[in-house]
């Protein structure tokens, strides 16, 4: 398995990005992700901490292609994070923007040259 030093520390990337539609959900690196899952608590006490290994594994996967994974990872930091808390709304942009870019990496989604259509 490949590691990163960067924001991964000593947690493996996938040794595959799964594409929905693409792959039987089978395919999908579970025995990974099972890794970095288990290091989110079942709550977090006040406040999700910025320097937790999974919230910035999951942030990693997606800046290098992994979108699905990372939205995967995202979503159980989500599930922990304080109910009412601005961490909930943060992490749940970062959740849609891994969904936007697994759609677009599909092709799916146009690119945007000049912005929105006005």
């Amino acid at each position: 398995m490949t590691t990163q030093p960067f924001a991964t520390g000593n947690l493996p990337l996938p040794r595959w990005a799964y594409v929905p539609g693409e792959t039987g959900e089978a395919n999908a690196d579970y025995e990974t992700l099972a890794q970095v899952t288990s290091l989110v608590p079942s709550r977090f006490g006040g406040y999700v901490p910025a320097r937790h290994p999974a919230l910035r594994y999951g942030i990693a996967l997606n800046d290098r292609g992994y979108f699905w994974e990372s939205q995967e990872i995202l979503e159980a930091v989500w599930a922990a994070a304080p109910q009412g808390g601005r961490e909930r709304i943060l992490l749940r942009a970062c959740i849609l923007i891994a969904i936007v870019n697994a759609i677009w990496a599909d092709g799916e989604l146009p690119p945007v040259a000049n912005g929105p259509a006005t």
